[in-house]
């Protein structure tokens, strides 16, 4: 029943947020067996589900429906935290890289270059990348084809859900499969960026 990880997780941030979903999960599932249980329809009642007279085998039935949507629930949420666990990393190196990156051209650019009066303009501001697809922009040309695809997945994923599944594309990645291609981006980025070692684990 539960999604195991296939690698160890660096971010401490992601790892907290599939832990939670281990958790509820677990509750789900202890949840569903007392409903299963339950001769007295009082626990049922107590969830919303009016069983009182249906057939065990229908009872079974609407239980089983019933705690699907609910785990599938789970799922969806989780992915949203996960991709808002992502966006908040990555957003928070986001001014360290831009800083870093106008400091280098302004040693390297000298003042009698065109445009040198305005070169610090050629360099994105933090009100360029606001949001997540700002994000997948940015980083589509530090991460490879597959994995930028893997990432445009699950934020067009993201959205769907986040907005009533009204559009937006479904996700064949389980919530697993997401931490791992999510941690795996941020592996890439940050040990760039921060010089990052096997032997540290980041936010």
């Amino acid at each position: 029943m539960f999604e195991k990880r296939t690698k160890t997780i660096k971010s401490e941030e992601l790892l907290h947020v599939f832990n939670k979903h281990n958790t509820l999960l677990t509750l789900c599932i202890k949840a569903k067996e007392r409903a299963v249980a339950d001769k007295t329809d009082k626990y049922l009642t107590d969830l919303g589900l009016n069983l009182i007279g249906k057939k065990t085998k229908d009872r079974k039935n609407m239980i089983k429906e019933y705690f699907d949507t609910v785990q599938k629930d789970l799922e969806d949420n989780t992915i949203l935290n996960l991709v808002a666990s992502f966006e908040k990393i990555v957003f928070n190196n986001i001014p360290i890289a831009i800083n870093h990156s106008q400091k280098i051209l302004k040693s390297h650019y000298k003042e009698s270059e065109p445009f040198s009066s305005s070169i610090k303009s050629f360099v994105k501001s933090t009100q360029d990348i606001n949001n997540i697809s700002g994000i997948q922009n940015v980083l589509s040309g530090n991460i490879s084809a597959a994995l930028n695809n893997k990432l445009k997945e699950i934020i067009d994923y993201r959205h769907r859900i986040a907005h009533g599944k009204r559009f937006g594309r479904d996700s064949m990645l389980t919530v697993s499969e997401t931490l791992e291609k999510l941690d795996e981006i941020l592996e890439i980025v940050l040990k760039r960026q921060q010089g990052y070692t096997n032997s540290r684990r980041y936010i």
